[in-house]
């Protein structure tokens, strides 16, 4: 059960993340950005994995303090996204120029 309401809550994010970027980026080059995009699940798993020896120092004493750490720097990154994110370019007086 805890798996099928982790991936409910990641189904939301992905879709939420993916307009807001398409907001963002023109049409042309946007695939790109979202292949790009769309390896960050893999490439956050080799980050979190590096961090996680790096707080540890690869000792099995203290496994959970990673944990924190990393729930920490998460959390922090969600707040600063959810103070400072804007939906739309027109937001800030910008504008996405299409490529023609």
């Amino acid at each position: 059960m805890v798996k099928v309401f982790d991936g409910t809550l990641q189904s939301f994010a992905w879709a939420t993340n993916f307009a807001i970027l398409c907001n963002w980026f023109p049409r042309k080059g946007r695939g790109i950005l979202i292949g790009l995009w769309a390896t960050n699940p893999s490439l956050g798993d080799i980050i979190g994995q590096q961090l996680f020896i790096g707080i540890t120092g690869n000792s099995t004493d203290e496994w959970n303090l990673p944990f924190y750490w990393l729930g920490g720097i998460v959390f922090a990154i969600g707040c600063v996204n959810l103070l400072f994110l804007q939906e739309y370019p027109s937001m800030m007086d910008l504008e996405v120029k299409e490529q023609g």
